[in-house]
């Protein structure tokens, strides 16, 4: 009689393949039953809902002996993560409604962040006149737009240049046009950091190609920053 044992440091669901002379045979551990049937010890786990949920930084499992009729060689172990993702909740789309192209995404701290892109142009709506806004975070002269939750700030009313643009949100919900960061030569951008009061924003040129780099100490100004030239 074969016999086959286990231990892991954490699983959420296995699957144990193996081959016999005469039949492929799986052990599966997915539901609340088979958890409890297969479980010889365990640390620092919680068996629930057919999910092993790690209580420390550590935890470890060993299975009780599992037997055969006839005599079995492991093939194949599948460990496979549960989907479910206790910390996370859908919302609705992130970000301005007429951001385009390939966003970059920017965190500069707590309550400050930031998103760059094309800028998607005006929407028409009939009768619509910009006003003067407040919003909670901003302490810049504001004004309302055509979309639901944007604002236009001073360097938002800044002719564009064919290239990104900035907006800025302390929530994640309303966001503030800060006008454009980059030009029309410079529209691949890639990837933006931030470090000691400068925003480097890099971009390809020609597309796909060199990095470039701008150094921004001012993304409200509406104007873009020193592009540097080659990333070095």
């Amino acid at each position: 009689m074969n016999l086959m044992r286990a231990c892991f440091l954490l699983i959420l669901s296995v699957t144990f393949a193996t081959t016999s002379a005469f039949a492929a045979d799986d052990w599966l551990i997915d539901s609340q039953d088979d958890w409890t049937d297969a479980t010889e010890k365990q640390t620092q786990l919680e068996i629930k809902e057919g999910t092993a949920i790690p209580t420390d930084k550590v935890a470890t499992f060993t299975s009780r002996i599992k037997r055969f009729k006839q005599k079995q060689k492991a093939q194949s172990i599948t460990v496979d993560q549960s989907p479910v993702w206790q910390n996370w909740e859908p919302v609705a789309n992130l970000g301005p409604v007429n951001l385009q192209d390939a966003p970059v995404f920017l965190a500069i701290g707590p309550h400050n962040y930031w998103v760059f892109g094309r800028y998607g142009g005006v929407k028409k709506k009939q009768g619509f006149k910009a006003e003067p806004a407040t919003l909670d975070g901003f302490d810049v002269k504001l004004q309302t737009t055509p979309w639901k939750h944007q604002f236009d700030a001073t360097g938002g009313l800044e002719k564009g240049r064919g290239g990104y643009h900035a907006w800025q949100s302390r929530d994640m919900v309303n966001w503030v046009h800060h006008g454009p960061v980059t030009e029309d030569f410079s529209r691949w951008v890639t990837s933006a950091e931030y470090k000691d009061g400068k925003v480097y924003i890099y971009y390809d040129y020609p597309n796909d190609q060199d990095p470039h780099v701008y150094i921004d100490e001012d993304l409200t100004d509406g104007k873009p920053g020193k592009n540097m030239g080659l990333a070095r």
